[in-house]
């Protein structure tokens, strides 16, 4: 199934929402991996081993 052909937003409103809605789920993607690399450190400190530098 292939994307609708994106179009261009006509107005400045559409331009901003737009724009709202794609840092949106730029944050949404930033809290999931920041809560992966948390659990990851916490299953580190469990096993006995501090968390990597990597």
């Amino acid at each position: 199934m292939r994307r609708p052909k994106k179009k261009e937003p006509q107005t400045e409103l559409e331009k901003l929402q737009a724009e709202n809605l794609r840092l949106k789920a730029k944050n949404v993607l930033f809290k999931k991996a920041k809560a992966l690399v948390e659990a990851k450190k916490g299953q580190a400190l469990l096993n006995g081993r501090g968390p990597s530098t990597n």
